[in-house]
């Protein structure tokens, strides 16, 4: 948008201080962010375009998509704070009071104008804010009566004190119909998913093992600690409450209530015949209770089982789960990593079983791509409660989800912001040696990529092969 504005600007005869930007919807939005943000826009009109992240967090119907929810972007600013940054250039916001879609004025209008009114008190141009509230239809739109409210402010405000109409003239003669406007694009002509391959091509950034005796511990240390930064990890406090116990065939079942912190709950079961005595935490895509095989696998080989579900899958997947994802993006905003979020309550459950439960460091077993790698980022956190790790399904490269196109909406945490940039797989495994790691079925692709973590575990005097 900055270069379209370059672009018209240089034209001749533009008048520099009579620069208006409007759109409707994903325009709206967008509306505000170059107008917030390049002074050279004079006016601006977002029509349903967008409401500040806290009264999304109130209304679900406004919780939006990716691209109006950036990683990061309200650990700086809120859709609140961009609309205030307009000030004292004249805005007029404006939405619609039956919306159909998203950003109804009746919860989205006034939490804006609360915030922004001040800035323009305090610039004395608090006639420059201005809102209109479409009644007929009142649906998504930026039909005749919106187009009319925004007239009326370029009027006001670009042509005052001279003679201006407000009143829509009948332009359907002028219209050009789809093919005409259309545009050829060239051939092979880039897009996302190209250019995110292209990116990743060459990443991680200093991917190489050291190869060096005796490097490998310094190597683990300093990349846990980067690793540490990368998902925004926490350390939870664990408060647990029983919510039922029974016998079934002879396995003593517990069913948790985990908080953790003050910000999440987390449901687990815990599984064991007498005399049990490792314990194994299991994790799996689908949620644990589609763990059933692998959960009888291990109490046959007389091992405690407890099976959670972390954030974002099974039971702990947010309602409906369509929406999921934007709430994961949603805490990507605020400066959160849902991904360091998962590995973060497994690492803390893990610590609580080690400590308070006196059950010695566990064996995380996980089941499916997205919980494989929580596991992974767990056990690369936590070097001690965590004993090893069996991944079941796990992507041999975190390059594999662009390559297939994978949508965000199907494994938000996958998509972690800056991770690819100094892990993939290969790296991630390898902060957990000498532990075990074992790859059960382990890919073509993993085992293209991981074929170097034999040689690795030989680094620490250990004869260990992970790919099974």
């Amino acid at each position: 948008m900055k270069r379209g504005l370059d672009v018209l600007l240089s034209l001749e005869h533009v008048d520099s201080s009579r620069v208006a930007v409007t759109g409707l919807s994903g325009g709206g939005w967008q509306t505000i962010f170059i107008s917030g943000l390049d002074r050279r826009v004079t006016l601006c009109n977002p029509v349903a375009g967008y409401s500040s992240f806290r009264t999304r967090i109130r209304n679900h119907s406004d919780l939006g998509d990716s691209e109006q929810t950036p990683c990061d972007l309200a650990t700086t600013a809120d859709y609140a704070q961009l609309t205030a940054m307009r000030a004292p250039n004249p805005t007029l916001l404006t939405f619609n009071a039956k919306d159909d879609c998203c950003f109804r004025a009746d919860h989205a209008l006034q939490p804006l104008l609360d915030a922004a009114g001040p800035v323009y008190k305090l610039y004395g141009k608090e006639a420059n804010l201005r809102s209109h509230i479409n009644e007929n239809p009142g649906t998504h739109n930026y039909l005749q009566d919106n187009r009319q409210a925004f007239y009326r402010m370029v009027g006001d405000h670009f042509f005052a004190g001279q003679p201006f109409e407000a009143k829509e003239i009948p332009s359907d003669a002028e219209l050009k119909s789809k093919e005409q406007l259309e545009v050829a694009l060239p051939a092979r002509n880039a897009d996302f998913a190209s250019l995110a391959t292209s990116i990743a091509r060459d990443l991680p950034k200093d991917g190489a093992l050291p190869k060096e005796t005796g490097k490998a511990p310094a190597w683990q240390r300093r990349r846990r600690e980067q690793l540490r930064d990368i998902v925004r990890a926490h350390t939870y406090p664990i408060q647990a409450s029983t919510t039922g116990a029974q016998s079934l065939d002879g396995v003593a079942v517990t069913r948790w209530k985990l908080r953790l912190g003050d910000a999440w709950t987390i449901p687990a079961v815990e599984l064991a015949r007498s005399g049990a005595k490792e314990t194994v935490l299991v994790i799996a895509d689908d949620g644990r209770a589609s763990a059933g095989q692998i959960i009888r696998a291990q109490l046959d080989a007389g091992h405690r089982v407890v099976a959670v579900d972390p954030l974002l899958l099974g039971e702990s997947q947010p309602q409906p789960p369509r929406q999921a994802y934007l709430w994961a993006l949603l805490l990507g905003t605020v400066g959160e990593r849902p991904l360091g979020i998962q590995a973060s309550q497994l690492r803390s459950l893990a610590l609580w079983l080690n400590r308070e439960r006196k059950t010695g460091p566990v064996t995380l077993i996980a089941s499916g791509q997205r919980s494989t790698l929580a596991a992974l980022v767990a056990a690369g956190l936590e070097d001690t409660a965590i004993g090893g790790l069996e991944l079941r399904g796990s992507l041999g490269s975190l390059k594999e989800p662009i390559e297939q196109k994978v949508l965000f909406q199907a494994a938000p945490e996958v998509f972690c912001f800056g991770l690819l940039e100094s892990f993939d797989i290969k790296q991630l495994a390898a902060l957990s040696a000498p532990r075990p790691v074992r790859f059960v079925e382990a890919s073509a692709r993993a085992r293209q990529e991981l074929g170097q973590l034999e040689g690795w575990y030989r680094s620490f005097g250990v004869a260990y092969q992970p790919l099974h």
